[in-house]
Order: structure tokens, then C-alpha cells, then sequence
């Protein structure tokens, strides 16, 4: 990853493992500055950009990535992670890109990242995301792009009506009873 004025490597990690479903989170990791390794003990919470996407990461997000107050991006896309988007994401004030496409993330999109006023780039697109969009927030303003490939999520700037998502749900339900 590239910043701004194209002449320096932000950050690309090597080597990052999330424990399957064991759920532990490991905080060793090799990272790579202009073509410089660096091994860290530790994560320091300073990280500004963090980009590991297209790995084989599964299992949850860590809600300890909400400790990195300085993370402006966050890129996990293209990987098979499963469990809800953690709700300590809104937490994080200055994030400005969070990118969680193509994953199995499931649950209901958390409400507090509505509170991140700073978002300029969203994409939870191609997850298993339900419920209903948050209304009078900033998440309203990203393209429906953002939210799509997810059957059962809702609302502006969706063109899904919540109801009848609701009534698809209930029916599949109704006639799932595992009665023969």
C-alpha cells in the first residue's frame, strides 16, 4: 500500500495468523518497509494502515484491532473470517477506510459504525450481512455497491424493502421447521 505521493510502502504484512476456532489472536509480525523486515513482539497501537487482504484468514475479526486509535485504514477483504463486524469498530474516530469484502460475515451490521464520521471508502459487500441499514447516519451516503451480494440486509441506499425481507425471513422460517 502506497500513500499519497506514491514514493512510500505504508505497510504490507507477511505474516499475520488468527486462530480458527480457537480464536486466538497472534501479535507476532513481520512487516515490510521499503523492502526493509521488521519482526515485531508486539502490534503498537500507532498503525495508521493496515492492508491483509487476499490470505486464507478465518475465524473472527479481533476486537482488539478497535485498540489501534490511529488505524485511518483497514483492509481484510477477499478472506473466508466469519462472525459479526465488531461493534468496538466505532470506536475507532479516525477511520477513514474499512474494507471487509468477499468474507462470511454474519449478523447484523453494527449501528456504531455509523458513528465514524470520518468514513470516506465502506465496502462490506459479498458477506452474509442482515437487518436493516442504520437511517440518519453517514452510511446512508455510500453507494449501494457497498452493501451488495448480501441476501438479507436492507434499506437505503439498498433497494430492498425491509418488509419484505422480514416476510422472506419469517416464511423460510415458517417452513424450515424440520417437520417431514
Amino acid at each position: 500500500m502506497r500513500d499519497g505521493r506514491n514514493d512510500v510502502n505504508v505497510l504490507g504484512f507477511e505474516s499475520l495468523r488468527f486462530g480458527g476456532s480457537r480464536k486466538t489472536y497472534q501479535d507476532a509480525v513481520t512487516i515490510s518497509i521499503k523492502g526493509q523486515r521488521l519482526d515485531l513482539v508486539k502490534i503498537l497501537n500507532i498503525y495508521t494502515s493496515i492492508d491483509i487482504s487476499n490470505n486464507r484468514f478465518e475465524g473472527n475479526i479481533p476486537h482488539t484491532i478497535s485498540e489501534l486509535k490511529s488505524l485511518s485504514s483497514f483492509n481484510m477483504s477477499h478472506n473466508t473470517l466469519s462472525g459479526s463486524i465488531p461493534n468496538s469498530f466505532g470506536t475507532i474516530k479516525v477511520l477513514e477506510t474499512l474494507d471487509l469484502l468477499v468474507n462470511m460475515l454474519t449478523g447484523k451490521k453494527p449501528l456504531e459504525l455509523g458513528d465514524i464520521s470520518f468514513l470516506k471508502v465502506l465496502d462490506l459487500s459479498y458477506n452474509q450481512l442482515s437487518g436493516k441499514i442504520p437511517t440518519g447516519s453517514q452510511i446512508q451516503t455510500f453507494p449501494e455497491a457497498s452493501f451488495e451480494g448480501n441476501k438479507k440486509l436492507c434499506g437505503p441506499p439498498l433497494h430492498i424493502n425491509c418488509i419484505r425481507i422480514l416476510f422472506m425471513t419469517a416464511a423460510y422460517d415458517d417452513g424450515d421447521s424440520g417437520d417431514s
